[in-house]
């Protein structure tokens, strides 16, 4: 499976490649006052006014420490921008070597550079979970 991998802290995460519309560098994110922890704000991207939100946070890591792009993913809802500490890079997922006990991921997949663990971008970006 192609996935997108994702610098979540010290951690790689991935979403399957259908789901990654574009990354972008360097974007500046208006902050929202009353968001909840999990939304960092807004980004306007050729125009489309676009949520972000801090996967750290979502996955129950803690935030993310520095954001050096925004991965734009495509969801049911639309689209929604994941803060990342690099830049995302298209991968080829190996086998699936466990499962992953956290909450929106579907397993950690082998990579050349170690392990990657897959999120499940619905369950991640549900309303229920980003409100809280």
């Amino acid at each position: 499976m192609r996935a997108l991998l994702l610098a979540v802290g010290d951690d790689t995460y991935a979403v399957p490649i259908e789901a990654a519309r574009e990354v972008l560098a360097a974007t500046s994110i208006t902050g929202l006052p009353t968001a909840p922890p999990a939304v960092l704000g807004l980004c306007n991207v050729r125009g489309e006014i676009i949520p972000v939100f801090d996967p750290g946070v979502l996955l129950g890591l803690g935030p993310v420490p520095a954001t050096a792009a925004v991965a734009i993913i495509e969801t049911v809802l639309g689209p929604a921008g994941l803060a990342i500490g690099a830049m995302g890079e298209a991968v080829e997922l190996g086998e699936l070597v466990g499962h992953s006990e956290g909450v929106a991921t579907r397993g950690a997949f082998a990579i050349e550079t170690g392990l990657a663990v897959l999120i499940d971008v619905e369950m991640l970006l549900a309303p229920a979970r980003v409100a809280s």
